[in-house]
């Protein structure tokens, strides 16, 4: 009897009682087949030379021996010698009791040896004790090792790439264009992973390795060749060198947002943080928990936010949307239609999420349960709920899952969503509306929803608006800034909420009331609106409020409605704003953020559930001290005859060290050069040396003042080295 290495079994000889297994009883002086014996699955194993086969498992049995015998051949004992194969985890030849036992599971552990390679035989043979014999046969491949030639260590300065550095690849049985190269870096702070690449051919490739901009130290870099099988690896060192980068000036704008009953800010060194109601998983935090917090909480594995927006509209679908410094859109919280860009079998979203269809996006809005999007090509998309045409798409109904285009809009310039609709403008100034229409919040004059764009009229429905240089939505109203810095609102007017001194609705844009009645309400540079207030900015700094004032809205210090606008106590150079449901957040140029109105849930950021009816600072994590998020030197202020300004700013320099800043003036009518100094605790100064913490922003402030009975632009310099 015999089996082939294909495994098929012939017999030859006596087959007096059928003992060849052909089906016949007729002796055979020659091999046959034998009939019916059961097809042999090869198996066949792939392992590198100097490597481990383990638990390979496989069945014994023989109804008529209580006990049997195994034992594996090898074809290649130089490959996988005899003495490296072991069944049972113990010695070959075991006699294995098969007493009282129908099936025996055995298991084969092997070796192969270092160095050598090729395919080998392994027959796995079992005899009882009347030497009845069984086998079977398996193949195992060992692999010759992949090798690799030595790359040494290597150092560069900053912002310059190394190589290409020549090295050669080579394997034994494998053809070494199907081999693979990796890298992996300890610091991809430092030399991301996607920065090692690798060109070349054949045995002979070459690694290139970019550092990131503006980076310096020390990583381990580690080069991987795989055949598959088996690696071959080694570990190089990389030294990137500081070189003296120009100190800079901050560049990066602080960002703050309220939603409802939460809010957020993006801090000048990139980090972002929230607090407030969690319900929806809107802080961001990564809490399936949906824990509150009175508290800012660091928003862990962001990238850098520029813009940031939050759907303030409703008690429990609150979403958030951004956008990083690369284009890309990201978005988390309330889910329930769709409106973070995906399937709502997620029906919340605990951590940024990046939106991938979506590149290259100027600005974000987050509306009632529906998103928009603005990029920088003018086009505007959309997705989330259309349940009145708020999408724009013509049509009414559904969801849309996906952003998709509205392409009756293009060359838009501002976007903003509110309760169930949208705004836009456009470069020429004009104000187009779509959605629900019930409070006449569209602008149109209809009162009836729409599904497409239409254009916001004028004033008494004459002509239409334009000049329009930014817009706000509101949950049933919408209000617009124009060029002329003039504020004009239109829509549901109950509580208060346009600013005109009463409360009736308006079909057309009317012009926002003066502070304190007093004429209208000019020299505004931004405006922000919510569920039922609003706020706006003055070239000067100070803020404005208007509306309803339920829990101290308006930080006027009390709980009274006001239907025109009213000074917001204790702010001062206010540079950013938004509104929320029922809050409001500030940002003043010295980076303190400041909020105020109901504070049920902690989204004042105070450390604790009080109501303000004045601005409070958000405190730090801990509660010792007031959250800062650093202030930015503005490239453009306005001050009047002989006034004086303070100018808050940071300055950072990548190495660290001793820098000099001194400040002068281009126009010295304008701005004499002695009104132009750095204000420190020393006194003031025309020149002051920092010693600045690598890459750590540090604030200076600057006073200017104007020169007597002048007016006009000056300019004003500050030189560092």
């Amino acid at each position: 009897m015999a089996v082939f290495d294909n495994g098929d079994v012939v017999a030859w000889g006596n087959n007096t009682t059928g003992n060849l297994g052909d089906g016949t009883t007729t002796e055979r002086t020659y091999p046959v087949s034998v009939a019916d014996a059961p097809a042999k699955t090869h198996h066949y194993f792939r392992i590198p030379d100097s490597g481990y086969l383990e638990n390979i498992k496989f069945l014994l049995s023989d109804p008529d021996s209580d006990f049997l015998t195994v034992q594996v051949e090898s074809s290649d004992n130089a490959v996988i010698p005899y003495s490296q194969i072991f069944v049972r985890e113990s010695s070959q030849a075991d006699l294995i009791d098969m007493t009282a036992i129908s099936l025996k599971e055995l298991t084969l552990n092997l070796q192969s040896n270092a160095g050598v390679y090729g395919e080998v035989a392994l027959t796995v043979t079992v005899w009882d004790e009347n030497s009845q014999v069984g086998s079977s046969i398996f193949f195992v491949d060992v692999m010759a090792s992949p090798q690799m030639t030595a790359i040494t260590s290597q150092s560069t300065n900053e912002d310059t790439a190394i190589g290409p550095i020549a090295f050669t690849i080579t394997d034994a049985d494998t053809p070494v264009n199907d081999l693979t190269l990796k890298a992996f870096s300890s610091d991809e702070i430092l030399v991301s992973n996607g920065n090692v690449t690798f060109t070349g051919s054949g045995n002979n490739r070459f690694i290139t390795i970019e550092p990131e901009a503006d980076q310096f130290g020390e990583c381990t870099i580690q080069v991987i060749v795989n055949d598959g099988v088996s690696t071959a690896e080694q570990t190089i060192t990389v030294t990137v060198m500081p070189v003296n980068d120009a100190p800079a000036f901050t560049t990066t704008v602080p960002l703050v947002a309220a939603g409802n009953q939460h809010s957020m800010i993006a801090a000048i060194d990139s980090s972002a943080w929230s607090w407030g109601n969690n319900q929806s998983g809107q802080l961001g935090i990564d809490d399936p928990l949906t824990t509150s917090s009175v508290v800012p909480e660091y928003v862990a594995n962001t990238p850098k936010f520029e813009i940031i927006d939050a759907g303030f509209r409703d008690l429990t679908r609150n979403h958030i949307l951004a956008v990083d410094n690369l284009g890309n859109v990201w978005g988390w919280g309330s889910n329930t239609s769709g409106q973070l860009g995906e399937n709502p079998t997620n029906a919340e979203i605990f951590s940024p999420q990046q939106i991938s269809t979506l590149t290259n996006v100027k600005s974000v809005a987050a509306g009632l349960e529906h998103s928009i999007a603005l990029k920088h090509d003018g086009t505007v998309w959309t997705w989330g709920c259309n349940a009145y045409g708020q999408l724009g798409l013509g049509t009414t109904g559904g969801e849309s899952y996906a952003p998709t285009q509205v392409t009756s809009l293009s060359n838009v310039e501002q976007i903003d969503a509110g309760g169930y609709f949208s705004m836009a403008v456009l470069d020429d100034g004009t104000v187009w509306t779509w959605g629900k229409n019930c409070y006449k919040q569209l602008g149109d004059g209809s009162g009836v929803n729409q599904n497409l764009p239409v254009q916001v009229k004028g004033p008494d429905g004459i002509g239409y608006l334009t000049d329009v240089s930014d817009i706000s939505a509101g949950y049933y109203c919408a209000f617009a800034l124009k060029n002329d810095d003039s504020v004009w609102g239109w829509g549901k007017g109950e509580s208060n909420r346009l600013g005109d001194g009463n409360n009736i609705n308006k079909l057309y844009p009317g012009q926002v009331h003066g502070v304190d009645d007093n004429g209208f309400l000019t020299d505004v540079i931004d405006i922000a609106t919510g569920y039922s207030h609003s706020l706006a900015i003055k070239f000067d700094g100070s803020l404005v409020a208007w509306g309803k004032n339920d829990s101290g809205l308006l930080g006027i210090g009390n709980t009274s409605a006001v239907s025109v606008p009213v000074a917001v106590q204790g702010l001062t150079e206010v540079k950013f704003i938004d509104v929320g449901y029922d809050h409001s957040i500030a940002y003043q140029a010295d980076g303190s953020v400041w909020t105020w109105g109901n504070n049920n849930v902690g989204q004042l950021g105070d450390g604790s559930t009080s109501s303000s009816y004045v601005p409070v600072q958000v405190v730090t994590p801990d509660m010792s001290d007031v959250f800062n998020i650093g202030a930015f030197l503005p490239d453009k202020i306005i001050c009047y005859e002989e006034e004086d300004r303070l100018i808050h700013f940071s300055v950072s320099d990548a190495e660290g060290g001793i820098i000099t800043l001194e400040s002068s003036s281009l126009n010295d009518v304008l701005l004499p050069s002695g009104n132009i100094y750095f204000v420190t605790a020393t006194g003031d100064h025309s020149m002051i040396s920092l010693n600045l913490a690598a890459g750590e922003p540090q604030m200076v402030s600057l006073h200017v003042g104007s020169g007597y009975d002048e007016y006009g632009q000056g300019q004003y310099f500050i030189d560092h080295c």
